[in-house]
Formats: C-alpha cells, sequence, structure tokens
C-alpha cells in the first residue's frame, strides 16, 4: 500500500478546482466562456497528450 498512497500524495492537489479557475483569467479565459481546449494544458499533461485523449475517447466523442 506504501506505493499508491506515495503516488496518491504525488498528484493530489486537494485545491484544483480553484487552482485552475484562478489561472483561467491570467491565461485571458473568462470563467463562463471556457473551452473544451482551454484547460487542455493541465488536463492532457500525460505522455500522449491530446491525440491519446481523442484516442481513448474513442466512439464517445
Amino acid at each position: 500500500m506504501a506505493v499508491e498512497h506515495e503516488v496518491s500524495k504525488h498528484y493530489d492537489h486537494s485545491g484544483l478546482i480553484k487552482a485552475i479557475e484562478a489561472a483561467l483569467p491570467r491565461s485571458g479565459v473568462e470563467r463562463d466562456a471556457v473551452t473544451i481546449a482551454d484547460p487542455a494544458s493541465v488536463d492532457e499533461f500525460h505522455i500522449g497528450g491530446r491525440p491519446a485523449t481523442m484516442e481513448l475517447a474513442g466512439p464517445s466523442r
């Protein structure tokens, strides 16, 4: 269980939503006008980026 705990601790950000909401205006994005592409830099940080996300989404798009 130690490995799982360490991984969880590494990726934990209890204030993630608030941090993203605070960063949007600094990026020139209004909260009420957010598009699916706006949070991509924090949402699609995995090695495959947006193409991997789109492939994984497959038919659900």
